[in-house]
C-alpha cells in the first residue's frame, strides 16, 4: 500500500485545494484530506499488480471506492460518482499548476 502524505504531496493538495476554491464554486465541499485520499485510492487501486490496471469503468471505480472508505479517519459518504468527478477536477487542477510552474 502507498502512503501519499509526504510534506510536498500535501503542498501540492494546498496549492489544488487552492485552486479549485478559486475556480469551482463547488470545490469547497472537499477537504484536503478527502483529495489525499482519493489521490491515494487512485495510486493504490492503479498499481495493484494482483488486480491490474485493465478493470472496466465501473468496477474500477467501486474498487476505488471501497478504498476510499475503508481507510477514510473523518465522515465522508462520497459516492463513486463523486469521487470519479472530484478526480477529474484534481486531475485539471494539477495540470494548471504544472503548467504555471513550468512556464516561469
Amino acid at each position: 500500500m502507498i502512503y501519499l502524505f509526504s510534506p510536498l504531496l500535501k503542498n501540492l493538495i494546498y496549492l489544488l485545494q487552492l485552486n479549485l476554491t478559486l475556480k469551482d464554486s463547488r470545490g469547497g465541499n472537499f477537504t484536503v484530506e478527502e483529495d489525499l485520499l482519493i489521490v491515494s485510492a487512485w495510486l493504490n487501486t492503479s498499481l495493484d499488480v494482483v488486480q491490474g490496471n485493465e478493470h472496466k469503468l465501473k468496477t474500477y471505480w467501486a474498487r476505488l471506492w471501497e478504498y476510499f472508505h475503508k481507510y477514510k479517519n473523518f465522515e465522508s459518504e462520497r459516492t463513486q460518482v463523486s469521487l470519479m468527478n472530484r478526480w477529474s477536477t484534481i486531475q485539471l487542477a494539477y495540470k494548471q499548476i504544472l503548467w504555471m510552474l513550468c512556464s516561469n
